[in-house]
């Protein structure tokens, strides 16, 4: 499957020779895109794949030899230059500048539910204090009646009883949808598969009267489930330079 930068996409089955290599050759498209490629259906080997395109072999100049050309008749002193070819000495590229020491960059994997929290958390709900529980994650989810049902016992402190009363440390809890406030009755109506995290906030939690617990609920926003088939490898490849064309009509003499 291919998907542009655009957004816009298109998949085809490759046929693999015996040697095990391939070819697609119908494919043309500008800038950057995604190639993934997945198994058929009763092939559920690991995939090994390498690829390269015509793009790959694209060289970036050092230098362009060139004249200056004037539209219409140049002055009579320059023109003996025009005829000149470029002066581009050897010691022009003989710097090839300095190789500098390896930087090891580290930083810690973020998992979809942490982006999706950085991403769509605003206001009080950014706080530090919390336990993220990822549903989108996590399969088993939707076997679970509503998400009341899914907390019980996850979350250290938490009491939901089956009526969807709920008390942390003996305080009340409140309920927010995409950071609105809602009931519990309301969250119980909320289809599990619709539903991408849950933030867990206990006492005091500003936004709640009382200064009780609460519970805060993200939808999906359509992002988080993938678009790209299991069992897959997914390649960044270049495309053909986007086409533009500027013309300064201030720099254009007649």
């Amino acid at each position: 499957m291919l998907l542009t930068k655009t957004g816009e996409w298109d998949e085809q089955q490759v046929t693999v020779s015996p040697d095990g290599s391939f070819s697609i050759s119908n494919w043309l498209f500008e800038d950057n895109a995604l190639l993934a490629f997945s198994g058929t259906k009763s092939n559920n080997q690991t995939l090994d794949i390498s690829i390269s395109s015509q793009l790959d072999s694209s060289y970036e100049a050092l230098a362009v030899a060139g004249r200056t050309f004037f539209v219409g008749n140049p002055p009579a002193a320059v023109r003996p230059n025009l005829t000149k070819p470029v002066d581009a000495p050897e010691t022009l590229f003989a710097d090839r500048g300095t190789l500098l020491p390896a930087v090891i960059v580290k930083a810690a994997l973020k998992t979809p539910a942490q982006q999706f929290n950085e991403e769509h958390a605003s206001g009080l709900f950014k706080s530090g204090d919390e336990r993220i529980i990822s549903i989108m994650d996590d399969p088993s989810a939707a076997g679970y009646v509503n998400v009341l049902n899914y907390l019980q016992g996850r979350v250290a402190g938490l009491q939901i009883a089956p009526t969807g009363v709920a008390r942390w440390r003996g305080g009340p809890v409140v309920f927010f949808l995409d950071e609105m406030r809602i009931s519990a009755q309301q969250v119980a109506s909320i289809p599990m598969p619709d539903i991408a995290i849950v933030k867990a906030y206990p006492p005091p939690f500003f936004g709640a009267p009382g200064g009780g617990g609460a519970v805060a609920i993200y939808t999906r926003r359509g992002g988080e489930a993938s678009y790209l088939p299991g069992n897959r490898q997914v390649f960044k490849i270049r495309g053909y330079t986007a086409a533009a064309t500027a013309l300064e009509m201030r720099k254009v003499r007649l």
